[in-house]
C-alpha cells in the first residue's frame, strides 16, 4: 500500500477516534438523589460561551431547554419555580481549537519484510530498500465540552456535574453541532437518573 492509499485510511481512522464521546459525572455523595423530583434553571439567561456563533444562536439553547424540559417531564420529573424546585439545572457549552501532530516513519510502521520490496524479501538480488522519509501531519480540530450542573437551591452549592467531551471538525456544521449537543444532553440525563436508583 502506496502513500497515496494509506493517507485515506489514516484520516478515516483520526475522524472516527473523533467521534467517540466521553463521558465525565461526579457528585456529591451525601445527597439523597431520591427525593429529587421538582427542579428549576437557575437563569433565564442564555449562559455565554464565548463563542459568538453559540451564543448567537438562540434556536440552540431553546432546543437544550426543550430537550431537556421534555426527558425530565417523561422521567416523572416536575418542572417548577424556584421556590419550589429540589433542584436546579443549568448548563454550558465550551469549544476549544486543537492540534494533533502526526509523524509517520520511513516506512509507515510496516513489518520488516515490506521494507525490501518483494523480490528482495524472496532473495532475488533485484531488491530494493523504500526511501520515503519521515512526514509530519497537522490536523485542527474542536473540542466540544457540554456540561451540565445539578445546584442545590438553598445553599447554591454544586451536587452534580456530567460532562461530555468530544472532537470534531474545526468546520463543523450548524446541524452537526445541534446533533452532538443533542446526543450530549441525553447522555448526561440518563447518567444523572441512574443515581436515584
Amino acid at each position: 500500500m502506496n502513500a497515496i492509499r494509506l493517507w485515506p485510511v489514516i484520516f478515516w481512522l483520526f475522524l472516527n477516534a473523533c467521534s467517540t464521546m466521553k463521558v465525565d459525572v461526579d457528585y456529591d455523595p451525601r445527597v439523597n438523589f431520591k427525593r429529587l423530583e421538582n427542579y428549576a434553571w437557575l437563569s433565564d439567561k442564555t449562559p455565554v460561551t464565548g463563542n459568538s456563533i453559540i451564543d448567537s444562536d438562540s434556536m440552540l439553547h431553546d432546543r437544550i431547554r426543550q430537550d431537556v424540559d421534555a426527558w425530565m417531564q417523561a422521567h416523572g420529573y416536575h418542572i417548577t419555580d424556584k421556590k419550589s424546585a429540589d433542584f436546579l439545572l443549568t448548563y454550558r457549552i465550551v469549544m476549544k481549537d486543537k492540534t494533533r501532530v502526526t509523524v509517520l516513519d520511513n516506512y509507515y510502521n510496516y513489518p520488516l519484510f515490506w521494507r525490501y520490496g518483494y523480490y528482495g524479501y524472496y532473495g532475488y538480488p533485484y531488491g530494493y530498500p523504500w526511501t520515503y522519509y519521515p512526514e509530519i501531519q497537522t490536523y485542527e480540530y474542536q473540542r466540544g465540552t457540554f456540561v451540565l450542573d445539578v445546584i442545590d437551591p438553598e445553599s447554591k452549592k454544586l451536587i452534580w456535574r456530567g460532562m461530555v467531551y468530544q472532537n470534531m471538525a474545526i468546520d463543523i456544521s450548524q446541524q452537526q453541532l445541534k446533533e452532538y449537543v443533542s446526543k450530549a444532553v441525553l447522555t448526561l440525563l440518563q447518567r444523572f437518573d441512574e443515581i436515584r436508583g
